[in-house]
C-alpha cells in the first residue's frame, strides 16, 4: 500500500494569501499544493488561474487572485523577481511548452500538466566573437540580408525549479541567446563600455562607475584591472578573455538589451577539484540553490537548475542561473574593513553570516574573491554567490574547502547575529526535506551525507556551544603553509568515525606528499552510526 504524499505547505504561504484575503483558504491550497507537486510559493504566483479554478472562487475573489499573484509574492518574497511591473511578462510566458503530461517528479506525487517538469523557450542565437575576444565591448548585432545567420537557440530548463525559473520576468516576447566572458556573466553590458570621455571624467574628479576600486576608507584607489583591461579594448586592442582557459565561457539569455538568465555549458566546467568530475556542477548549482532557499535564500543564491540549449544539432547540457541585479562587481575589486563596525557599515553581519553559514555547509571548494558580487550602490552593501559547482563533495573527501572571499572578515570572528542562529536552527530543522529534494535533484547520497554532517558541525558549534562561525570554518581548512599539509580538524574526526560505522579508511600521499584518506568500500559505510559519531565528536571536542 502506497503511502500518501507528505503535505506540502511552501515558504511564505500563509503571508501570501493575507496579501490576496483569501487566507481563511489556507487549508485547501495546501491541498492543492500537495497534489500538484507545489513546493515554492513562485509556483502558486504562476499558476495562479489553475489555482482559482481548483478553489472554486467567486468572480471577484478569482480576480483578486489571479490580478494580485506576482504582486503579493513580490510583497513576501522581494527577491523572487516578480511583481516588477504590472506590464511584464514571464519567461513561461513565452514558453513553447505551457504544459504537458503528468509526470512524478521528486517524489511529491503527480504533477499535472498545470505544472511541468520542464520549461522550453525558443531564442534567436547570436553568434558570439572569438574566444579570444571580449564579446561585450565589441558586441555588433548580426549583418542584415544574405550574411545574415538566422537560427533559432532552444533552451530546456529542467528539474524541480523549472517553475520557479519560468517567474523570471522578461519586457518582452524577443529572446535571444549569445555567448559572453563568465567573469562578465552577471555584470551589466553598459557597465563594460563606458567611452573615454567618462574615463577622463573621472580622472578630473568626476562621478565614479561603480566598477572602479575602492577602498575601505571609500577614497578612490585608481583603476581596477577589469577597467584597464577595457579602456585596452575601447582603444582598439584585441584582449584575451582573462577566464579562457580557466572557467570558460558561459551564454546569456537575453531580453531585448536586459540579461535574463545566464547558461553555464558542462563542457565551460574547467575546475580541477577532488572526487569531482569536470561535467558535475550543473546538479550542484542547483543543489546549493536549494540549501539555500528551504532556509529562506538568506545567501541570495540566484535560482539555479539543470537546463540544456539545442541550436541545430548541437545540444549543450548545462545549468542555468537567474541574472543578479544591482551589481557593483565582485568582491576582489573591494577589500572588507578591518574594524568591526565599520565592515558592519560596508556589508551587514546578518548578510556577511548567511553566506559563510551556507558555504560552510555545502563545504564549497571555490568561494574565492572572483566568484562573489557585491550589490546595491548604497551601503550596506549586499552579496551575491554565484558558480556552485565545487560544492558538496563525497563524505571521504573533505580536504580542499576554500573560503578565502570571506574567511577573515571581522564580522564573523565576533558572536553571532540571533538572525544567524536562527537560519541554522531553519537548516537543522529542514534539513530531512533539503536532503531528500538533493536526492531527486541528482545528487549522489555521498555528497547529501557531506551536507548532513557539515550542518550537524555548524550547528552544533554556533547554536549549542556559542562558537564564533570564524572558529567553526578553521577546523574545516588545511594549514597550507605547512609541506606536506596534515589533516584538517573535520578530516580528522570523519575518518575516525569512519572507521567505527563499517568504512575503514587508510591514508594516501598525493604527488606533493600531501594526506588523502582513501576509503576502499564507501557503500559499507553505516550512515547514521557515522553521524551520530560524529555529533558526539563535535560536542566534546569543541568544547572550550
Amino acid at each position: 500500500m502506497m503511502s500518501s504524499p507528505k503535505e506540502l505547505r511552501p515558504d511564505g504561504l500563509r503571508s501570501w494569501l493575507e496579501k490576496l484575503g483569501l487566507e481563511h483558504l489556507e487549508p485547501e491550497v495546501i491541498a492543492w499544493c500537495t497534489e500538484q507537486g507545489a513546493v515554492f510559493l513562485e509556483e502558486l504566483a504562476e499558476h495562479a488561474a489553475d489555482l482559482a479554478e481548483h478553489l472554486e472562487l467567486s468572480e471577484s475573489a478569482c480576480a483578486r487572485l489571479v490580478g494580485g499573484a506576482q504582486g503579493a509574492l513580490a510583497a513576501v518574497l522581494p527577491n523572487s523577481g516578480g511583481g516588477q511591473k504590472p506590464e511584464l511578462s514571464s519567461l513561461r510566458t513565452v514558453s513553447t511548452a505551457p504544459g504537458g503530461k503528468a509526470t512524478t517528479v521528486a517524489g511529491l506525487g503527480k504533477r499535472s500538466a498545470s505544472i511541468c517538469p520542464a520549461l522550453t523557450i525558443e531564442a534567436a542565437y547570436k553568434d558570439g566573437l572569438p574566444r579570444t575576444q571580449s564579446a561585450f565591448p565589441c558586441w555588433k548585432d548580426p549583418v542584415s540580408g544574405e550574411d545574415a545567420i538566422n537560427r533559432t537557440a532552444t533552451v530546456q530548463v529542467e528539474g524541480l525549479l523549472c517553475g520557479v525559473f519560468s517567474n523570471l520576468q522578461i519586457k518582452d516576447r524577443s529572446l535571444s541567446v549569445r555567448e559572453v566572458p563568465r567573469k562578465d556573466a552577471h555584470i551589466k553590458e553598459k557597465e563594460l563600455t563606458e567611452d573615454k570621455d567618462e574615463i577622463e571624467e573621472l580622472e578630473r574628479g568626476g562621478s565614479r562607475p561603480s566598477l572602479f576600486h575602492t577602498d575601505t576608507l571609500g577614497n578612490f584607489n585608481g583603476f581596477s584591472n577589469r577597467a584597464l583591461l577595457k579602456e585596452k579594448i575601447e582603444a582598439g586592442v584585441s584582449s584575451t578573455s582573462l577566464d579562457h582557459g580557466q572557467t570558460g565561457t558561459v551564454y546569456a539569455l537575453e531580453a531585448g538589451d536586459d540579461k535574463i538568465a545566464v547558461f553555464k555549458p558542462v563542457d565551460g566546467e574547467k575546475f580541477s577539484r577532488k572526487s569531482l568530475d569536470a561535467g558535475s556542477g550543473a546538479v550542484r548549482e542547483e543543489a546549493v540553490y536549494l540549501v539555500d532557499r528551504m532556509c529562506g535564500s538568506k545567501a541570495g543564491v540566484p535560482v539555479s537548475s539543470r537546463a540544456t540549449i539545442k541550436v541545430g544539432e548541437d545540444v549543450m547540457e548545462g545549468s542555468v542561473q537567474a541574472f543578479m541585479m544591482e551589481v557593483q562587481g565582485f568582491i576582489e575589486d573591494y577589500a572588507m574593513p578591518r574594524d568591526l563596525e565599520r565592515a558592519h557599515a560596508f556589508v551587514a553581519q546578518e548578510n556577511a553570516e548567511a553566506l559563510a553559514l551556507l558555504d560552510m555547509r555545502v563545504f564549497n571548494m571555490d568561494r574565492h574573491p572572483g566568484n562573489l558580487l557585491l550589490l546595491k550602490e548604497e551601503k550596506p552593501h549586499t552579496l551575491g554567490p554565484i558558480d556552485h559547482g565545487c560544492c558538496l563533495p563525497p563524505w571521504w573527501s573533505l580536504s580542499e574547502a576554500i573560503f578565502d572571499a570571506w574567511i577573515s572578515w571581522p564580522q564573523l570572528r565576533t558572536q553571532p547575529s540571533e538572525q544567524a542562529i536562527q537560519l541554522l536552527k531553519t537548516a537543522k530543522e529542514k534539513l530531512k526535506d533539503t536532503c531528500k529534494m538533493l536526492k531527486d535533484a541528482g545528487l549522489e547520497e555521498s555528497a547529501v551525507i557531506t551536507l548532513r554532517l557539515c550542518t550537524s558541525l555548524v550547528y552544533i558549534g554556533v547554536v549549542e556551544l556559542g562558537r564564533t562561525i570564524s572558529d567553526i570554518a578553521a577546523l574545516m581548512l588545511r594549514d597550507e603553509d605547512k609541506e606536506p599539509q596534515e589533516l584538517s580538524w573535520l578530516e580528522e574526526r570523519v575518518m575516525s568515525a569512519a572507521k567505527m560505522a563499517g568504512a575503514p579508511c587508510s591514508l594516501q600521499a598525493t604527488a606533493r606528499g600531501d594526506p588523502e584518506m582513501v576509503v576502499e568500500e564507501p557503500n559499507s559505510l553505516k550512515v547514521d552510526v557515522f553521524l551520530e559519531s560524529l555529533e558526539s565528536a563535535f560536542r566534546t571536542d569543541l568544547k572550550v
